[in-house]
């Protein structure tokens, strides 16, 4: 694993810096009331600073000794007066050697004083790093003063709420104990992934009671902010991390990103395809490990990606690793008792999950070679349209199982599967299912909206409406798109610029890569405004659609981002759930790749042959 909690004495630390509780250094863990949700901020040296500051700490690794803070304090002069805490870790392939950390203190000696620390930290491995040095990477943070922030039931917020999740660091005080957890260490050891721990949680994670032997509840909480940056190696570029994130921002979006992206998500994608044909779960970026659980939805969801990415580029490496799973989902194609030329995906869980079957449906319609299955497709369909009930519903699994599965998801991705169906073989049985099941899951939404029904629903309807014409599919589409548009986070409901245009799906102020499956559906909804000659919802929806797609780049590991990753080859390109969240799914790459890709197609036209 790479990065480790540092733990601190805050009595320790104060006697160590010849003060008491109350002195001179007292104001890093004052009880202040936080002004608003951001809080202090850290200092912030400028680009060019930060350059300087790396090439001190590298520097003084070769020299064997720290600079004087007056060295430091002319590499930043307007910040000489700036009090913080000073840390730097020095790390190879993602693995800490040292790690060093000041007093809060005037920024030059905070920072000299770090790199003091980091050099004695050092020093039991230096024969092994000989003529290494200039590999290593450099990491630097500088924390601000701590807020005390105010417990359940006595601020006016929940006490998570003042936390944001990469942005603030967490610090605990009891019976003169201090501990803290810095923002990035907060990301690299899997906080992140807690979107919003609450004090219990917090008390539990740093097991504070058994170290201390005090009680959880006479501890206090503090939270602060950090400015971050590193450099990966000597001839690698200073960068800046915000949550442990290079910043997109919707300027951005433009045909050469997006090209980009896509074709690297896309081989991210086929290298997490295994022999078998199928792909790796899900990959632990923190414990540089892969999980050992499955998701059959999400395979079939991963192989209809590829389907699409092998149409899209014309790849002959993509066009092979699609038909190398297909073939597994076509040996477990499974006939379906009673009814006659019908056929569903059977998978070892025994769910029978219509999810899996829709998905799969669309894998084999939207790759580049569809008539070359055509009898499996047909197997399909008729099993599909042999669970509609006479309400118009769709089973959401294939007897024997029983029907577990909600009407949120599976009925909606079969219904695109159909309407992608009838958009090949103009099936009449397809027509008639479809008119059929339009009423049920209108009056399904009215009584129960939710965003992850809306957008194959959406893409199923404007799909059939281009097919057929009908009206009633078109009104269906807008009026599900113009409900879900109302929950996109922009610059007024948002204090942190990295969440805008996500969709805040789940709870005010949180977007994930919902927001990826969300924009699949907002550009069918673009080319349905587009065809009817509604100029109005048009242009409201390329709005929505570039500032979805500026938050799903976002998701996607870069390079610059890899600070702590052991193995970054295993990570880059791949696609979080969420900003802080350290676990690559498969499919967020799958959401991620198509809505790219459509993305490109909508806003700037099919692009030039890869």
């Amino acid at each position: 694993m790479g990065h480790k909690l540092s733990w601190f004495c805050a009595l320790g630390l104060l006697s160590a810096c010849g003060c008491r509780p109350g002195g001179p250094y007292a104001p890093e863990l004052l009880a202040l009331t936080p002004r608003d949700l951001r809080g202090s901020p850290a200092p912030d040296p400028s680009q060019d600073q930060k350059q300087a500051l790396i090439q001190a700490v590298r520097r003084a690794l070769v020299a064997k000794r720290a600079p004087r803070p007056a060295r430091v304090a002319a590499l930043a002069p307007q910040l000489a007066g700036r009090q913080c805490r000073a840390h730097v870790t020095v790390a190879d392939r993602g693995v800490v050697l040292a790690q060093g950390t000041s007093r809060f203190l005037p920024l030059p000696e905070a920072f000299a004083e770090a790199i003091h620390a980091t050099l004695r930290a050092i020093a039991p491995k230096r024969p092994s790093l000989s003529g290494r040095w200039e590999c290593l990477s450099i990491e630097c943070e500088l924390t601000g003063p701590a807020e005390q922030v105010p417990l359940a039931g006595t601020g006016r917020l929940p006490f998570e709420h003042y936390f944001e999740p990469g942005i603030h660091g967490y610090g605990l005080l009891s019976r003169l104990h201090w501990w803290e957890v810095r923002p990035s260490q907060a990301i690299s050891i899997g906080w992140g992934s807690l979107r919003q721990p609450t004090l219990p949680v917090m008390v539990e994670l740093l097991d504070l009671d058994a170290r201390t032997g005090g009680a959880p509840d006479s501890a206090r909480a503090y939270r602060f902010r950090s400015t971050h940056w590193w450099q990966r190696a000597v001839e690698a570029p200073t960068v800046q991390l915000v949550r442990g994130l290079v910043p997109v921002y919707v300027e951005d979006v433009d045909p050469e990103l997006l090209d980009g992206m896509i074709e690297r998500v896309g081989d991210y994608l086929m290298d997490r395809q295994q022999m078998v044909g199928l792909f790796t779960y899900e990959y632990l970026v923190g414990p540089d490990e892969y999980a050992d659980h499955n998701n059959w939805v999400r395979q079939a969801g991963a192989t209809w990606s590829l389907a699409r990415y092998a149409a899209y580029t014309g790849f002959g490496d993509a066009l092979e690793a699609w038909q190398r799973a297909n073939s597994v989902w076509i040996r477990s194609t499974t006939p379906l008792a009673g009814v006659v030329g019908a056929g569903f995906i059977d998978t070892e869980d025994g769910s029978n999950k219509l999810g899996i079957t829709a998905l799969v449906l669309l894998a084999l319609a939207d790759g580049p070679r569809p008539e070359e299955y055509a009898a499996e497709r047909d197997l399909l369909v008729t099993a599909i349209l042999s669970i509609q009930q006479d309400d118009g519903q769709l089973l959401p699994n294939f007897p024997p199982a029983e029907p577990t599965g909600s009407q949120y998801y599976y009925p909606g991705e079969a219904l695109l599967a159909l309407a992608r169906e009838y958009q090949l073989t103009q099936d009449q049985r397809i027509a008639h299912a479809f008119a059929k099941a339009h009423p049920y899951y209108v009056s399904f939404f009215e009584a129960n909206p939710a965003p992850a029904f809306v957008p194959w629903q959406v893409q199923a309807h404007a799909l059939m409406h281009a097919l057929t014409g009908r009206q009633e599919y078109a009104d269906f589409a807008f009026r599900m798109s113009d409900w879900l548009a109302r929950k996109q986070i922009d610059r007024e409901h948002t204090l942190w610029p990295d969440l805008i245009g996500g969709f805040a799906s789940q709870r005010p102020g949180f977007a994930s890569i919902s927001t990826a499956s969300y924009l699949e559906g907002f550009a069918d909804a673009l080319e349905l405004a587009r065809r009817v000659g509604d100029t109005r919802r048009a242009e409201r929806y390329e709005h929505v659609i570039r500032s979805a797609a500026r938050f799903v780049l976002q998701l996607i590991v870069k390079p610059e981002e890899a600070y702590f990753h052991a193995r970054p080859a295993q990570s880059h390109w791949g696609v979080r759930s969420f900003l802080t969240d350290t676990r690559l799914r498969i499919d967020h790459v799958q959401h991620a790749l198509i809505a790219l890709m459509k993305t490109r197609k909508v806003l700037f036209g099919e692009p030039q042959p890869f």
